[in-house]
């Protein structure tokens, strides 16, 4: 009996070193923040879902979002994502999108005090719009804490939209266990709305709220967002996101839970 038990507890501890291994080498524990470097050959399939009421995109519109997400690292300093999904509310199907996205490590901390992520690509969003995006983050562990500061530009092609819109994030998150992360992500948008009266999605806004990663098995990971959707500048949207009352408060909620296997 004592003998199993013994199995059993190494077979328990080396699983959990199979997890923290990949949290180690950058993995992706954030929701909204694809930063940090990873291991070679890594791949990732990744069911995301949202619900709430998300005044203007990215948040989407009140109801349901479901995607898919593909990641793969051909090297440690490269990521290649893939992505699409769909927009339910009321039960009806109300728009589909998708988007192509590389990320580059050009910086590490280990030889250059700070990571710094580079990246680019292309979404299609829930209004068939083409939207070429950049992307740029900085990120640094101290220890079991690790903190994000990131800016993405978006240049959506056609319709009442601005020229560029403008989003910027910061995360942060404790290693509160070799299998467990915990921690909190702010993403603000449209801050273009603080200098632009008529901004086009109807003014800047911010979600803000806990963060949490989990390593259920070796294989098996798990992401949890819960965010309060707050307007920072208010104006009538000349654009406004499908289903999204002009006239609304602005404020609403936004939940988010990601489902990923990693080869």
């Amino acid at each position: 009996m004592t003998r199993n038990l013994t199995l059993v507890a190494v077979a328990l501890a080396s699983l959990t070193s199979s997890s923290a291994l990949a949290q180690s080498t950058g993995d992706f524990p954030y929701l909204y923040h694809p930063v940090g470097r990873t291991r070679p050959n890594l791949l990732m399939v990744e069911s995301e879902t949202a619900y709430g009421t998300r005044e203007t995109r990215p948040f989407g519109e009140q109801g349901v979002e479901q995607g898919v997400r593909l990641r793969w690292a051909p090297t440690s300093f490269l990521v290649l994502e893939g992505w699409g999904g769909v927009a339910l509310a009321g039960g009806e199907h109300r728009g589909t999108a998708a988007s192509i996205d590389a990320y580059f490590g050009v910086l590490d901390q280990a030889r250059h005090a700070v990571n710094l992520t580079l990246g680019g690509g292309c979404l299609l969003d829930f209004q068939t719009v083409a939207i070429p995006r950049l992307y740029v983050a900085l990120s640094r562990s101290f220890g079991p804490i690790d903190l994000a500061l990131s800016t993405r530009l978006e240049f959506p092609l056609r319709g009442a939209r601005d020229v560029a819109d403008v989003i910027l994030g910061f995360a942060a998150s404790y290693r509160a266990a070799r299998w467990a992360r915990v921690g909190a992500e702010l993403l603000m948008q449209d801050i273009e709305g603080f200098w632009e009266k008529d901004e086009a999605e109807g003014g800047a806004k911010v979600v803000a709220g806990p963060t949490a990663w989990f390593a259920l098995g070796q294989h098996l990971e798990v992401k949890v967002n819960a965010g309060a959707v707050i307007p920072a500048t208010t104006n009538v949207p000349r654009h406004p996101a499908p289903g999204v009352e002009p006239a609304g408060s602005g404020y609403g909620f936004l939940g988010r839970l990601a489902v990923a296997w990693v080869l």
